[in-house]
């Protein structure tokens, strides 16, 4: 569209496109950490006392029956 546009305009149609890209990766990006320190924080609340060696399948198979 700059490229279009050419001269002055088109310059500052150019800057003003790559500000709001690296604006909306910013703001991407911290959305994106936010999100994964609440999946960590979700994880250590709700998997704190859960045994690593802890067979899913065989627990399941002892509730079905």
């Amino acid at each position: 569209m700059a490229g279009e546009v050419g001269g002055g305009t088109g310059g500052l149609v150019l800057k003003a496109a790559k500000e709001a890209f690296t604006e909306a990766a910013m703001v991407t990006g911290i959305a994106g950490a936010g999100v994964m320190v609440v999946a960590a924080i979700w994880a250590l609340v709700t998997l704190r006392g859960v045994s690593a060696n802890l067979d899913l399948a065989e627990e399941h198979e002892h509730q079905l029956h």
